[in-house]
Formats: structure tokens, sequence, C-alpha cells
């Protein structure tokens, strides 16, 4: 068997490692490839983030240290998977260290996380990280892209560039009823890290759901204290992941317009419609395109748009049901394990010939 090494920046605790790795590891495997993980941080480093806990410096150096030994024990390996670059936050140098040890590597974006060096506030952080990803990009055989926006970006550099939408195994969030219990529930899924994107919208959504009388469950956001008696607070889990979204009747994810917003790969709408969960977002990069505006959820922007969006979905349960179906039928085509398997397997195909 062909042997992948897949440099990911953290294990599968994360949505990003686990999307876009792990769930293809049995589509390579039974294509004759043998996937070895070594993620940058370790989950004690992710599970303070989560908790949003400042990791120590002690355990950051040692990271960095374990990478570089991994680089250097690398030739084995018939490809490198990596995501984002090698060293985080360290110049371009640093990155030209692993074609030195192995020259097959495929590189994957589902973030612009670009913008954390070229759009950095710090002068003297973008004279020296503003380009450091184009040495990246440089030595790279294959760019794999979640959507056009990073695709853009990639092909300034390097032509040879795949859009893979970040995906779910549509199979395990396939649910056997329509959900109508009252009250209906609105739900948001995420991390710490995306907290800040609902945050604005809190205030509203408490005046909503007093005024329309639904509940309003947030999993995973760091948060812990009581906003209204409406709200419910979860922590984010695997185990209980698609159980937790099974429970809501309405998926929001809203954004701003911003650069970096506009590299967001849309996960959590994806993981809503997987389970047959109408959806309302803000029309914002990729949001744009898995949503159908009217068809399978609704696109809103001022707050007018978004009570519109909320009262639709709440008062009209065969809009709900109309649309719920059409969200797993967008999944399953375009955003499903089912749909990709065959575009990663030729990717690396692709590089063996």
């Amino acid at each position: 068997m062909k042997k992948i090494l897949i440099l990911s920046r953290y294990s599968n605790l994360a949505a990003s490692s686990r999307q876009r790795f792990h769930l293809f590891e049995k589509t390579l495997n039974d294509e004759g490839y043998l996937l070895t993980y070594k993620p940058l941080f370790s989950d004690d480093y992710i599970a303070k983030i989560f908790c949003a806990k400042q990791p120590g410096k002690l355990d950051i150096i040692l990271a960095y240290v374990r990478r570089f030994w991994v680089i250097a024990t690398s030739s084995h390996f018939d490809y490198i998977w990596l995501q984002y670059e090698a060293f985080p936050y360290l110049p371009s140098i640093f990155e030209k260290i692993l074609p030195i040890f192995n020259k097959r590597i495929v590189c994957d974006y589902d973030d612009a996380i670009f913008h954390k060096y070229d759009d950095w506030g710090n002068w003297f952080v973008k004279k020296l990280l503003g380009n450091k990803l184009d040495t990246v990009l440089i030595h790279a055989d294959h760019v794999i892209c979640g959507n056009a926006y990073i695709q853009k970006w990639a092909d300034r550099i390097n032509l040879t560039t795949t859009i893979i939408p970040t995906i779910v195994d549509s199979q395990q969030y396939e649910k056997n009823f329509f959900h109508s219990t009252d009250p209906l529930t609105l739900g948001w899924i995420g991390s710490p890290a995306t907290w800040c994107y609902m945050e604005p919208y809190i205030d509203f959504l408490s005046e909503l759901s007093l005024k329309y009388k639904f509940n309003v469950l947030i999993i995973g956001s760091g948060h812990s204290g009581q906003l209204s008696e409406r709200f419910r607070f979860r922590e984010w889990s695997e185990q209980r992941e698609v159980q937790d979204i099974h429970e809501m009747d309405i998926g929001i994810m809203p954004l701003p317009d911003d650069k970096w917003a506009q590299g967001k790969c849309g996960y959590k709408l994806i993981q809503y419609m997987a389970a047959s969960i109408p959806v309302i977002a803000s029309p914002v990069g990729m949001n744009s395109i898995i949503v159908e505006h009217g068809l399978n959820g609704f696109l809103a922007s001022t707050q007018a748009e978004w009570e519109l969006a909320i009262c639709n979905l709440i008062t009209q349960p065969e809009i709900r049901k109309k649309m719920g179906i059409e969200a797993s039928n967008t999944v399953k085509s375009r955003y499903s394990l089912q749909s990709q398997s065959k575009t990663i397997a030729n990717i690396f195909h692709s590089l063996v010939n």
C-alpha cells in the first residue's frame, strides 16, 4: 500500500481534521493508501483552546520540535498531506524544510488562513509573514481548496488545484422523523473561536424567542452563563453531536461580511442540512452557494430579514418540512462523503501516474 503522512494542525478533536482527513480514511484505504496522522498540537492543547485557556509556551515549543522530527524522518512516506502549513507563525524559510525530506506534497485549505498573515494589523508581521504561504504553494504537487475563494488565492501560485468542500457522512445524520414538538428549537453549533459570530445576535434572538415562543440550543460555544429561560447551552461532544443536532428544528449560521468569513466552508450549515433541518444564514461566501434561498433555507442580512425567515419557519411546518427535505438532498448530492470520495481518490491516483 502507498503510505500517506497527514500533517494536520490538530487531532480529530477538531472538526477540520475530522472532516478533511479522517472522514476519507476508509475510502483511501480501499484505494490502496495507508494513512498515518501526526498532528502538530496535542489533544491537551486543543482542550485548553476549547476551554478558552492559554496553552503553555513549553507545550508550543515541544510541538514544533516534534513536527520538525516527524518531517526529518518522513522520507519513507509516499506522500505528505499537509494542512495549511508545516510551521504556523514562523517565517517562510521554515516551510522549505518539508520538501527537503519529502517532495510529494498535497496541501489542504478549508479556511482563509492566509488572511492571518496578509491582513494582520501589525505591519512588521505583514512584512515578515504576509507571503509565507506562497512558499507552501510553490512546493505542492496539488492543492485541495474548500471553496472558490480559497482556490482563487491558491491559483496565483499553483494551478494544480481542486475544490473539495467540507463534507459529512450524510448517512450518519439521517433521521426517520419530522421534528414537530412544541416549542420548536432554533440551534447553533460551533466552538469558542466562532462564538463571536453569534454574540451580536443574542439580544435579538432573545426577544424573538419570547415573541414566537421557541427555544435556542447552543452547542460548543464555551459559554455557560444563563441568558434567558429560552436558551440552553451545552458542551460539544463528538459522541452526541448528531443527537444534539437532531434536537434542532432550524439551524442558523450568522457571519460578518469580512475576508475571513469569505473563506469559511459552511460546515455547520452542512451538518444541519444533512439532518433534514432548514437553515438561515448570512449571505457571505460559501453560505450563498450552499443555501438556495427559498428552497433549502433562507439567506438573511438585516434583522428584519432574519425575523421574517424565523417567523416563516416557526409558523409554517409545511415549509419547514419541505425545506428540510431539499436541504438533505443538497448535502447528499454535493457535500457528502459519498459524493466526494471519488474526487479525493483521483487526486492521489494522479500523483502516482
